[in-house]
């Protein structure tokens, strides 16, 4: 067991509910000076109950379930038995782990699971955790340690860290949780669009557009070249529209264009181009490389590609 464990039994005097099953209960019995605290939660067997009960435990202490338990199941168990304590193994989403910490939060525990990179400077949102970001990004620390007890925030906060996962340098892999969400939306978008584009296969003009199913009209005014169409409705900048719109004469009606927050189909009402305007391509051109350079700076790319080619490796987060 990890000291930090220790630490918490012995240190505070409240209830826990232990889900781990009956094999570990001695060695969590023994832990703590006063077993009215522990609360074991594990399958209806006879052996089991007998063991809870040599180690002093009550029956009114043994909770004897079947499960899978949904997260109201683990909230009321807390609730009721008034467990400030919930000790559970990684188990995964077979295991009901996913419950077991929905359950918490829904009895009012704080449970946060964060991903931090050297460059952070919080963990969990707590300030001063210097000493915790030092214990994580620690050559010595391995997946599955679980840290000490640090005394973080303006010491009114205890916080305790296990680590989970690391990733190593260089691009995260396709199963990461954050890269699996974000693949997994945009496959959802790209197979609804192409749901929407076939609806609206064979579309003619906008009176049958807003017949498809989903299907809401705006008005875009003042749509230039120079910058994305902002579509009100979806609150969305889409400038696939922009280049559709723009390249199109008075009258025209398009449908099936696949924007970043819906799929459109317009008519061009009316096209105003500006007096005396010419298009000259070297002002252009300096327009948008200045525009280029500004966003890059201000986004801070190439301060990123420096230190990328430069193979720097931060560790400010060891001395600030």
């Amino acid at each position: 067991f990890p000291a930090s464990f220790f630490i918490l039994i012995t240190l505070c005097s409240d209830n826990i509910l232990l889900t781990t099953g009956s094999k570990e209960l001695a060695d969590y019995a023994g832990l703590i000076s006063d077993v009215t605290r522990l609360y074991p939660r594990f399958l209806p067997d006879a052996d089991s109950v007998e063991k809870a009960k040599r180690l002093g435990l009550k029956p009114a202490q043994i909770i004897c379930m079947q499960g899978p338990f949904s997260a109201d199941i683990n909230a009321a168990l807390l609730k009721q038995f008034d467990c400030k304590f919930l000790v559970t193994k990684d188990t995964g989403s077979t295991g009901g782990f996913p419950e077991k910490i929905a359950g918490a939060v829904k009895a009012g525990y704080m449970v946060e699971k964060e991903v931090l990179s050297s460059t952070s400077y919080k963990v969990a949102n707590v300030g001063s955790t210097r000493e915790t970001l030092r214990w994580i990004f620690s050559e010595d620390t391995k997946v599955g340690d679980v840290s000490p007890l640090y005394e973080c925030g303006n010491n009114d906060n205890l916080l305790c860290v296990m680590l989970t996962k690391v990733t190593k340098k260089g691009y995260y892999p396709w199963d990461d949780e954050q890269v699996k969400r974000y693949l997994t939306d945009a496959v959802l978008r790209d197979k609804k669009a192409e749901k929407i584009m076939a609806q609206m296969n064979g579309v003619k003009d906008l009176a049958a557009a807003g017949k498809v199913a989903g299907a809401v009209t705006d008005t875009l005014r003042n749509v230039s070249f120079s910058q994305s169409a902002y579509v009100n409705k979806f609150s969305a900048p889409e400038p696939a529209l922009t280049g559709s719109i723009t390249a199109q004469k008075q009258g025209t009606f398009k449908a099936g264009i696949k924007g970043n927050a819906a799929v459109y189909a317009y008519q061009v009402l009316t096209v105003n181009k500006q007096k005396g305007a010419k298009f000259d391509k070297k002002t252009e051109e300096a327009q948008l490389e200045q525009m280029a350079t500004y966003n890059i700076f201000q986004s801070g790319i190439l301060i990123q590609d420096l230190l990328k080619k430069a193979d720097v490796k931060d560790n400010r987060y060891l001395f600030y």
